[in-house]
């Protein structure tokens, strides 16, 4: 099986011993480009970046993961979604936000061939979010594969590059409100009455509740 990495920008990474070779787009451009593509994904759910990358490999690709929309010809589509945090919590979203989910996951599973679910409890609540297309749905639990090369490494040159302490509490959590750091960060306050040594560390993108989490740390001292 030959793997192929699709990006915008040049990627960095081990393949494992994997043949793996990275895809990438063409830039975007600005004024009639910027418009056909923008036409292209909402009339015919297509990239156009992303379909003429994969024109480039000799004998074609037979399947882009994950992707939401139409790669053409032969090329199957596994379309991914991790889960309905916006249909159980939409406190937790602004409407534009609920809207823009609700529209971009009806988007994908109309035009990808199967929909990736990572959980029993995301397939049952698919079912009710999209009814017809149930016979899309698969269930694949993900787990996590540490590279072996990574436990001969130093975990000491990682710490000092970083200036992270010798012993800490690792989070790799995106920084949305749902994923509820407030209460891990209530949790540690209390904590250090008895344990002042506790270190968290935290990695994630900014997404909607950073700013929340950012001022409960300052408050927190």
């Amino acid at each position: 099986v030959d793997i192929f990495l699709l990006s915008a920008n040049g990627f960095e990474g081990a393949s494992d011993g994997r043949r793996c070779e990275v895809l990438r787009c063409p830039p975007i451009g600005n004024g009639a480009g910027k418009l056909l593509a923008r036409l292209s994904r909402r009339v015919f759910g297509q990239d156009l970046r992303v379909r003429q990358a994969l024109r480039s490999v000799p004998g074609g690709v037979d399947l882009v993961f994950p992707g939401r929309l139409s790669a053409g010809g032969r090329t199957a589509v596994l379309y991914w979604i991790p889960d309905f945090q916006h249909v159980h919590l939409p406190e937790m979203f602004s409407n534009e936000a609920v809207g823009q989910r609700n529209a971009s996951f009806l988007q994908g599973i109309r035009r990808c061939t199967l929909v990736v679910l990572s959980s029993l409890d995301a397939e049952r609540d698919y079912r009710s979010f999209a009814p017809g297309y149930e016979a899309k749905a698969r269930v694949m639990s993900f787990v996590a594969r540490v590279p072996g090369h990574l436990y001969e490494e130093d975990p000491r040159r990682v710490v000092a590059e970083y200036h992270l302490p010798e012993k800490f509490v690792y989070l790799p959590n995106q920084f949305w409100m749902h994923k509820n750091h407030l209460t891990l960060f209530d949790a540690l306050d209390r904590v250090r009455t008895r344990h002042n040594d506790v270190r968290l560390v935290l990695v994630g993108a900014a997404y909607n509740g950073y700013e929340q989490a950012r001022r409960r740390v300052e408050e927190l001292g």
